[in-house]
């Protein structure tokens, strides 16, 4: 691609004439991805644009394997069964339907080294697929360059699960994109072109900023419940060391008041002994009395019995 390029439109689905008349007017660089195998105003494009490339598979949200339905009605062709679609085209018959594999939009212009160049235009003309490939290249950041964006859409859903015009819109519209044109042949089935609300990048840095403050609050409340965790723990532990310094407390309260009492007893033994010993004393010093009464007693009657035998001694 030229080394001057600074910008890419990109065209998914068929090209129509309204397309096709768009895409020349803008004459920019242009990657084109498209379920016709041969698309009829290809060659147009290739003579009126200044580099255009073509992506050889289908284009999808996901980029994974689909089912390709194909119609006689080539350009209506779709990775979604028609449904509606039938109501607004009555001759419309389906040819054959088989698995296709399809790659992402980020992976098709890196496969043409084009993932580097801003995408600055968008159409998307395969309804069945408009709002959940938006919504994808949203949340990878693709559709930031974007200034104009066109989608084919429906009052009616015509494809299986596709959205209505209104649903669609209201996509959009979260985007950051405003209608400001519709162009169509058939009002059934309608191109409208939507610009870029001009708030849209102060609304994404406002976006940002709140993502980034949520992401700060989120911290710092894992912080703060850490930190109260941390806290219940320390208060618990306090609890505990509390309980043990309270039982240590009761139990030397409980050891003091055993030893007074031990203390209390031991001074009454103490008195109990000294008064024993004291009536002891008395009563050793009465016995010795008593001991000493008679031996007196004893002498004075072995001296009257002598006396007595003297006595008959000296009569006989």
């Amino acid at each position: 691609m030229s080394e001057k390029a600074t910008q890419l439109f990109v065209h998914i689905g068929p090209i129509r004439e309204e397309s096709q008349h768009i895409l020349q007017t803008a004459a920019l660089p242009t990657f084109v991805a498209t379920l016709e195998k041969k698309p009829t105003r290809l060659g147009a494009l290739h003579n009126s644009l200044p580099e255009l490339y073509v992506a050889e598979c289908p284009i999808s949200a996901e980029g994974d394997e689909a089912m390709l339905y194909e119609y006689n009605i080539a350009e209506l062709s779709s990775i979604a069964p028609a449904t509606g679609l039938k109501m607004l085209y009555p001759g419309l018959t389906e040819k054959q339907h088989r698995p296709a594999e399809t790659h992402t939009l980020e992976a098709a212009l890196k496969a043409h080294q084009l993932s580097d160049t801003p995408v600055t235009q968008l159409m998307i003309e395969q309804p069945e697929i408009a709002q959940p490939l938006l919504k994808a290249l949203e949340a990878q950041g693709q559709l930031h360059a974007l200034t104009t964006l066109w989608v084919r859409t429906s009052p009616e859903s015509l494809y299986a699960e596709m959205p209505t015009q209104a649903e669609l819109l209201a996509t959009c519209e979260q985007l950051g994109f405003e209608v400001v044109n519709t162009q169509a042949d058939d009002p059934d089935f309608l191109l409208i072109e939507c610009k870029r609300n001009p708030l849209y990048h102060t609304h994404k840095q406002l976006q940002h900023k709140a993502a980034k403050l949520e992401q700060q609050s989120t911290e710092q409340a894992k912080a703060l419940d850490a930190a109260k965790h941390e806290l219940g723990e320390l208060k618990q532990q306090q609890d505990q060391l509390k309980k043990a310094r309270d039982e240590q407390v009761a139990a030397k309260e409980k050891a003091q008041a055993e030893t007074a009492q031990l203390k209390q007893e031991r001074e009454n033994l103490a008195q109990q002994h000294a008064e024993q010993s004291k009536v002891l004393g008395t009563a050793k010093r009465e016995l010795g009395e008593l001991q000493q009464q008679q031996d007196h007693l004893k002498k004075a009657r072995d001296e009257q019995a002598t006396a007595k035998e003297k006595a008959q001694a000296e009569t006989a």
